[in-house]
Formats: structure tokens, sequence, C-alpha cells
């Protein structure tokens, strides 16, 4: 159920080469990687998949120029796995936020990616009514924002790592920029980075 189309947009990336100079604590947030896809299972369900996690090894290689205190997961088992991973490469401890989890739609079957997309840009159309699953992308945003202030409570003045799921993530960064949503969520892909220090993002992609 997670958009697979390769980006569309011109937002801006970074290369493993590049360094970031000291600033003011960053929020990272990493999208999982790909998990194994099961269609008699709720994606919530879905593990890790072999290649998710050597993309994330990868990813973890761009990310060691931040000074990440702790790691903050979404407890679902892709993202927890996608932790996990980033917790072992870089040496760092993970908390569970339930409030990181995705937009719910817990009683959502799977569905074939065109309507899927078509329910995820109604959502985004109507952010304050409840078009898709049980949960508006309104009320989405109010309990992820609930779930970063705890994080960066925790994260002790350093840059602070998020690992959670596209839709939600997608709203939390579009409000937050002031960015087109359907388009920034067209553009994730498996596993990436969103880096945010004020105003501005990068992205960095495995």
């Amino acid at each position: 159920m997670d958009p697979s189309s390769p980006p569309s947009t011109s937002f801006a990336t970074r290369s493993s080469s590049d360094s970031y100079p000291p600033q003011q604590p960053r929020l990272v947030f990493v999208r999982h990687g790909k998990p194994d896809v099961n269609e008699n299972l709720h994606p919530s369900l879905w593990p890790l998949s072999q290649s998710g996690r050597d993309a994330i090894i990868a990813l973890a290689d761009k990310l060691r120029a931040f000074k990440f205190g702790r790691i903050s997961s979404s407890p679902e088992l892709k993202a927890l796995g996608t932790a996990q991973v980033l917790a072992q490469e870089l040496r760092l401890e993970v908390d569970i936020d339930k409030e990181l989890a995705e937009h719910a739609r817990n009683a959502t079957s799977f569905l074939p990616q065109a309507e899927f997309q078509e329910k995820i840009a109604q959502m985004f159309a109507n952010p304050n009514k409840l078009v898709f699953g049980e949960e508006a992308a309104d009320e989405a945003l109010e309990r992820f924002s609930r779930a970063l202030e705890r994080a960066c409570l925790n994260a002790g003045g350093n840059d602070f790592l998020v690992v959670t799921h596209g839709t939600v993530l997608s709203i939390y960064v579009s409000r937050r920029l002031g960015i087109d949503v359907l388009s920034l969520w067209r553009s994730l892909t498996m596993p990436m980075a969103i880096v945010i220090s004020g105003k501005e993002m990068e992205i960095i992609r495995a």
C-alpha cells in the first residue's frame, strides 16, 4: 500500500560526500525500508525485507555526519526493523512511540496501487474530513506532532532521528514547510531521509 513510483519532483538532495556544517539540531526523518509484502496481512504486519535492510545500511553511512542521541521509531514492523538496523550501524538506542505510526487505516485491506493512490489524494484534498481509514489528515498530524515533541525532548540537544512512514511524514513536512503534500508523497522512496532545519529541507537517498 506504499507508493512505489519514482520521484517526480526536484527537491534538494545531498550525496554521501557532502558534509553538514555545525548548526542547530536538525530533525531527520527516515522513511522505512522496503517490506516483504504479503497481501494477506495488514501492512503494519509486513516485516522489513532483506533488500530493505541492505539499503538502510547504505543510508546509515550517509547519516554518520549527524550527531544523534537516540532513535524514535514507529512500532510497525517495517519501521521498527529499519530503526534496529540504523541503531546497530550508528550505535544508538531505539525508543518506540506508537504515535509515530502511519496514518491509521487498520480496517483497510490491501488495495490495488491505483485505488490506493486515489484514496490518499482524496484524503490530502480534504484534510479535516474522514475520507479514508480511521483518521483525517489533520488528526494524524496532531498525533504525529505530539510524538515529535517527545522525540525532541529526548534528543538532549542533539540532532533527532525519527523512523516513520510515508503518508504521515508527508502530511507533517508539507504543513511545516508549505509545500504540496501530494507531490512530496509521490516523490518518496524506500528508504530515504528527509532533513529539516528551520524552513529548509534536504533529501538523502540510499
